[in-house]
């Protein structure tokens, strides 16, 4: 049996096989267990039929299968499509239709709910927030997790493993389309972006690069590509909840010995309120917090020093889905910035820059994505919408955006594709979806304004959570205002900045 050799596997096979790759209350996972584990999964995938090129969806909770699956589908050349689950059942779904992946990783629990309409009847009405879809019948479905009674023809992953890999050979992969991911998008217009293993890989190397080399890092994240982020580094991750309270996180930092947070402001404003109530600051083993996915605005940075000690570096990344890292910004540096503008830093290794007429940042790197899913090339240099340039020390300074865009926690929102599908709902004549920055917040507020003809606030928001009018749960707003919308111009087009000073 030949399999091909990737550089995340590569990362796996050069870490001591006794390494803690992962840590959370339930599991602990080392490099061996998960190395054998994946080969193991790769001939079991294999003898069932599985071809280089095919689609898998992953709807498994990060872990140790999580990681055996993600190297096994890599050995086979396979493509894993990972779908953020809290966008709301109908974009979910619709993603998936997109995908039309041949086989698809879910946790048993959801194959349970999928058979049994009583059970999933009161989970879903009792739960504070549930998460449910329905399989696609085209598509093999393999279990994860406890074995649980199920009808539904499928196979449990524990029948897969029990292949030996002694007769296994490794070859060296070709450049192939590993993993898909998905941009801000309605049920009509899903945007996946396709990254192959060097492209991945190279972004997560950026990554380790900020990470230092410190032999006790320990990195605390509960998302799945923070994993992979660890095999890379060689680091321990720990994983926790997203959704524990904040006294719960500085609890478990402090035990665990963390010296390492990432994720975007709205992450850590739980903390910091957490630490100035109880006269705190972050735990001492704490020295680097990387800020990323979101903008990092200086008053957040000043509230987040003030619960810090003197030794901790922050470090703010600049990027997006189809370039993961391309600038890095000393959060103390970024206070000090007299530009006018935000300032990003400076750029790292193997980007390619450049400012179009328009000041529209141009990017080309190893980093950069393959294409978009329903494209078959990309455009290179890589618009990115962002405006920009550098100044005379090298930094990059963001002055704008090209389209009108709302950054709201870790998503980025584009106004225009969703007030596309609302403005299709009856009765609605004109709408503008507004981000307003909340300093209170240290995050921008959705604003929706409808001009319509009718004022009920509770069937609109029925209409965007489910059906054919949806949008993504990210953009759904915070304050619905009805209003009859500013127009402004010749061609008389809705008039944002005085929708803006509204709300000012």
């Amino acid at each position: 049996m030949k399999l091909f050799r990737n550089p995340f596997f590569q990362a796996l096979e050069n870490t001591d096989s006794n390494a803690v790759i992962f840590s959370s209350e339930s599991e602990i996972a080392r490099a061996g267990e998960i190395k054998s584990h994946s080969l193991s999964l790769a001939a079991g995938l294999q003898a069932q039929g599985f071809q280089s090129g095919d689609r898998v969806i992953l709807l498994v909770p990060p872990g140790k299968e999580f990681l055996g699956i993600f190297f096994a589908i890599g050995l086979l050349q396979g493509t894993i499509a990972i779908i953020d689950p809290e966008m709301g059942r109908d974009n979910f779904e619709a993603k998936i239709a997109q995908l039309n992946a041949k086989w698809i990783f879910v946790d048993s629990r959801l194959v349970l709910l999928k058979e049994h309409p009583v059970i999933r009847f009161f989970y879903l009405r009792f739960t504070k927030k549930p998460f449910y879809i329905s399989l696609p019948s085209a598509t093999t479905i393999i279990s994860t997790g406890k074995r649980l009674p199920l009808f539904t023809p499928k196979l449990h992953i524990s029948e897969l493993t029990g292949s030996k890999d002694a007769h296994i050979s490794l070859l060296t992969a070709e450049n192939h389309d590993l993993v898909i991911t998905y941009t801000s998008g309605t049920l009509a217009e899903p945007k996946g972006v396709v990254h192959s293993v060097n492209s991945l890989f190279e972004s997560l190397s950026q990554i380790k690069y900020q990470l230092g080399t410190a032999p006790d890092t320990r990195i605390a994240a509960y998302l799945p590509h923070f994993l992979l982020i660890g095999i890379c580094s060689g680091f321990p991750v720990y994983l926790f909840p997203k959704d524990n309270s904040a006294d719960w996180k500085y609890n478990y930092f402090q035990e665990n010995k963390i010296t390492t947070l990432f994720g975007p402001p709205s992450d850590f404003l739980p903390l910091i309120k957490h630490c100035k109530a109880n006269k705190l600051n972050f735990p001492e083993s704490i020295r680097l917090i990387l800020m990323g996915s979101a903008p990092v605005y200086p008053a957040f940075l000043e509230e987040l020093f003030s619960v810090c000690n003197t030794n901790v570096e922050v470090k703010c990344l600049y990027g997006m889905t189809e370039n993961l890292v391309v600038a890095v910004a000393d959060g103390k540096a970024k206070l000090r910035s007299t530009h006018r503008g935000d300032y990003l830093g400076n750029l790292i290794p193997g980007i390619e820059l450049s400012v179009a007429e328009d000041n529209e940042i141009l990017l080309n790197s190893p980093q950069l994505f393959t294409r978009y899913l329903h494209e078959n090339t990309r455009i290179t240099p890589h618009p990115t919408g962002d405006l920009g340039n550098l100044a005379e020390d090298g930094s990059l300074i963001l002055t704008g955006r090209k389209k009108d865009m709302i950054i709201r926690r870790d998503t980025n929102i584009y106004p225009a594709i969703y007030e596309k599908t609302i403005r299709n709902i009856p009765g609605i004549i004109e709408v503008a979806l507004i981000g307003n920055y909340r300093d209170d917040l240290h995050d921008e507020e959705v604003v929706l304004f409808v001009e319509s003809e009718f004022t009920d606030e509770k069937k609109l928001v029925a209409l965007l959570t489910t059906g054919k009018f949806s949008i993504d749960k990210e953009a759904l707003p915070d304050r619905i205002i009805f209003t009859k919308i500013p127009r402004s111009g010749r061609q008389d087009k809705t008039d944002r900045k005085a929708l803006r000073k509204m709300l000012s």
